[in-house]
């Protein structure tokens, strides 16, 4: 197994760089103010994925992302019930051909009408087979991103949602063990980045480019004993991504004792509801403070003179509560 190294903890303290002064709220660069972003992504959905990787992803809370094609025979029970676990069913084409122009329309609707009168749930996020995309303005008509394999980590807002870099791991790449994956995190801690890894087969499956179930595993354990890394799914990161752009962040009111304040954005909010965290500052004399929305308390933390908290845009007024 990997000997842990444990990041100092005061690295989930580190303030955005998105904040220009110190005195001005902003909504942080990755969910819970952590530092890095991992998405887990697999394809081809073959079996070892569900028998193997399901149980261990799960063990460690870690939503994950499977691409799915008709092409394989999934199992949509299988599927189905994963997704009600937290997991993102998106499309990998109906049947995994060379995506031209001429044809990606006809697969991104029969894949997407499959998978969601299957699942029950709406398709959001694609990965091109073979990673090769064809027009942009074709594939952003069906869904909020998609993924290539440029082999590269991702910033925290990628330069193009329609082809955002992926990494492939396993057998048919450098990363092949835990310790190679922990490499590769590292780096992407380095960078603030968000590192989106690219399964196939687990284990010994007849799947292309197989990872090991220890390297899966371990790069799990190092992940949970460093949690400046957020685990996220694919629609997830994209979602933030946006949204952090798209807020605003306007105080409506501020008494001695109370600061009212929405955060809102213009994007459609039956497709945006990943949760993006405000980091507020609090008057001088506030040591603590407490938060509702709705009449429902949010959970907070303090971080210096600065209160976090997740929220989702167009919630409604926001209450800050000097305890």
């Amino acid at each position: 197994m990997i000997k842990q190294a444990l990041f100092p903890l005061f690295c989930s303290c580190i303030l955005s760089v998105q904040a220009q002064e110190s005195s001005l709220p902003y909504i942080t660069t990755w969910q819970g103010n952590r530092q890095a972003a991992i998405c887990y992504t697999f394809d081809d959905a073959c079996p070892n994925q569900f028998k193997t990787a399901i149980p261990i992803l799960d063990r460690y809370k870690a939503p994950a992302t499977f691409f799915v094609s008709q092409a394989f025979n999934p199992d949509w029970n299988v599927l189905t019930a994963i997704s009600r676990n937290g997991h993102e069913i998106a499309s990998h084409t109906q049947t995994h051909c060379n995506l031209t122009d001429e044809v990606a329309e006809t697969e991104y609707v029969q894949s997407n009408r499959l998978i969601e009168s299957k699942t029950g749930n709406k398709v959001y996020t694609l990965a091109y087979p073979f990673c090769n995309a064809p027009s942009d303005s074709i594939t952003a008509r069906y869904y909020l991103g998609a993924r290539i394999c440029s082999g590269q980590i991702e910033k925290s807002t990628p330069d193009n949602f329609m082809r955002i870099s992926s990494i492939v791991v396993g057998k048919e790449s450098g990363f092949t063990t835990g310790e190679s994956l922990v490499r590769l995190f590292r780096n992407t801690l380095q960078q603030n980045g968000c590192c989106i890894l690219l399964i196939h087969e687990i284990d010994n499956g007849p799947g292309y480019s197989p990872l090991s179930s220890q390297a899966l595993e371990e790069s799990l354990e190092y992940i949970h004993n460093n949690p400046v890394f957020w685990v996220t799914t694919f629609k997830d990161y994209i979602c933030y991504a946006k949204e952090k752009e798209a807020a605003q962040i306007k105080e409506i009111e501020r008494s001695e004792k109370q600061i009212s304040l929405t955060v809102t954005d213009n994007l459609p909010d039956s497709v945006y509801k990943t949760p993006v965290t405000v980091s507020y500052p609090l008057p001088e004399d506030w040591s603590d403070a407490s938060i509702n929305c709705r009449k429902k308390a949010i959970e907070s933390r303090i971080e210096g003179n600065r209160i976090l908290f997740d929220i989702i845009p167009d919630s409604g007024i926001i209450t800050i509560n000097k305890k």
